[in-house]
């Protein structure tokens, strides 16, 4: 009986392992950067990136560097085997959870709507891909679907106990712990209860609900508030300094400014949903809009519908208050695409049955028109992620390959023993540089975080004058960010081992160099 139960759960699941074994060994490079610093957390030199480097947040995702450290200290971390095995058991767990979320949603579907929904999730290249990346991705899905299941078991139910409050408020925490833009679900919970008031007709003041909302504020407030704490005593910041790297400080104007006035809004939806929806995101998006209008409307909405569209509101705000991040299959929506998907498929069966009186109908219908859905997007799906398979973004041992050993070799051929590298893909050489490492990215280097393509002349003499890294690499849009030719100190100190030019409107070197003594 158990296994007729979970059937509807297991063969998603089964999809989604195979899917993920079609990106083999890839994990993207940027996972090196958490690799390392947990390694040397568990080795005793805090969390650095090298031992003997100043305390630098260089990682955004506090809470999945913690759990590898974990790995480290069981002497159970290799790689790609403990990563692929750790985020396959967190996604197949995050399907589970949004099996027993979903009974909330269906009362007469739950089976067919949870088999689709994970389904859907299961052949998606941009959720697979990225939760197989060694990043935090799937750590996020996990704790972002209890989030979801605590809220909608809390509100639904009607059960406001004081230590649901503070378990949920505690989970909210860890998602802001997972990933520093994840806060922005902190502020969804607190929504539903208020919304309840009007739902359910009880007084704002009642006083389960205000006892229920109290703990999850506190148990938020007291976990994130410690972390907040450690952070700036250990880092001297409140940020990590990706946020320097990656954004100025009028991104974070202008994006909320886009979210706000809707400016880029719409064009974001189009292009997420196309992703899911192909070619016919189009009618998607008139089906979401048109089935939400009416059947609030016609008051078929319950109180765990306005969490699940809720939460996928929160997911969208999210990125759009990111920065354009122009990578594959879009690393930072992973949150999108797991609640957009939640949210079409109960919300499609919501309108069939307020549409059709016999359960047959229902049945069939849903069945019928899911079936279809999938199978057209069936196609596309396979060729992107055989694209991908094929061409793997920024490879972690590519990167350990080329510009962790390479550069190990170079020194080793000239006997250097205490020798620096400045680059921009640090993860793999991070992980297996016998060299001082420099982050040109900024991640894991406040300085060039705060100068680069801010302050050009103080970067300049930060390189030159300062760091003075023995080698050199740049490639791609990191030469013309750096576009170290442009000062004179760069041809007096370095000879170029290879070099290329690109003349695309500006001509600026790229290659291999080492400084002339």
């Amino acid at each position: 009986m158990k296994i007729k139960k979970y059937i509807f759960v297991l063969i998603p699941c089964v999809v989604f392992v195979f899917h993920s074994l079609l990106f083999r060994t890839w994990l993207v490079d940027d996972a090196g950067i958490s690799f390392s610093y947990a390694r040397n957390l568990a080795s005793g030199y805090g969390l650095v990136s090298q031992p003997g480097n100043v305390p630098v947040e260089g990682f955004s995702n506090f809470l999945w560097v913690l759990l590898i450290t974990l790995f480290f200290l069981l002497k159970l971390f290799f790689i790609p085997g403990t990563l692929k095995i750790l985020s396959m058991a967190l996604v197949i767990g995050s399907f589970f959870i949004i099996q027993r979320t979903i009974s909330y949603f269906s009362a007469n579907n739950k089976s067919m709507v949870t088999f689709f929904s994970l389904l859907f999730l299961s052949v998606n290249p941009s959720f697979v891909i990225w939760v197989n990346s060694g990043l935090e991705n799937p750590l996020y899905v996990f704790l972002l679907s209890l989030l979801l299941f605590q809220t909608v078991c809390v509100s639904s139910g009607e059960n406001y106990a004081v230590r649901k409050g503070m378990y949920s408020g505690i989970i909210a925490a860890f998602v802001a712990m997972t990933r520093p833009d994840g806060i922005i679900f902190c502020v969804a919970y607190p929504t539903i209860i208020f919304l309840s008031v009007t739902v359910t007709g009880k007084p704002a003041t009642d006083k389960p609900r205000s006892a229920n909302l109290m703990a999850y504020l506190l148990g938020f407030a007291v976990l994130f508030g410690c972390f907040m704490a450690f952070r700036i005593l250990y880092f001297n910041d409140i940020v990590p300094n990706s946020s320097y790297a990656v954004f100025k400080r009028a991104d974070y104007v202008q994006n909320l400014f886009n979210l706000l006035t809707l400016r880029t809004g719409k064009m974001a939806f189009n292009l997420l949903v196309s992703m899911t929806g192909g070619t016919y995101y189009y009618l998607i998006k008139l089906f979401l809009f048109v089935a939400t209008v009416f059947l609030i409307a016609r008051r078929r909405f319950k109180i765990e519908h306005f969490v699940s569209g809720i939460f996928m509101l929160c997911a969208f705000s999210e990125y759009l208050l990111l920065p354009e991040e122009g990578i594959p299959e879009f690393r930072l929506a992973t949150s999108f695409f797991l609640f957009f998907t939640i949210y079409l498929i109960v919300l499609f069966d919501l309108a069939v049955n307020n549409m059709f009186r016999s359960p047959r109908m229902r049945y069939i219908i849903t069945a019928g028109v899911l079936l279809i859905f999938v199978a057209m997007r069936l196609p596309e799906f396979y060729v992107r992620s055989a694209w991908f398979a094929k061409n793997p973004f920024v490879p972690f041992s590519a990167c350990a390959r080329m510009f962790g050993n390479g550069f190990n070799i170079l020194a080793d051929s000239v006997g250097l023993r205490n020798g620096s590298v400045l680059l921009a893909d640090v993860g793999g050489p991070l992980y297996c540089s016998k060299l001082r490492v420099y982050d040109l990215g900024g991640l894991c280097d406040k300085t060039i975080a705060k100068t680069l393509l801010k302050d050009q002349e103080k970067f300049y003499d930060y390189v030159f004058e300062e760091i003075k890294p023995v080698f050199i690499e740049v490639h791609n849009c990191w030469a013309y960010f750096a576009n170290f030719h442009y000062d004179k100190r760069f041809e007096r100190d370095y000879v170029p081992i290879r070099e290329g030019e690109n003349n695309n409107g500006l001509v600026v070197n790229f290659g291999y160099y080492v400084r002339r003594d």
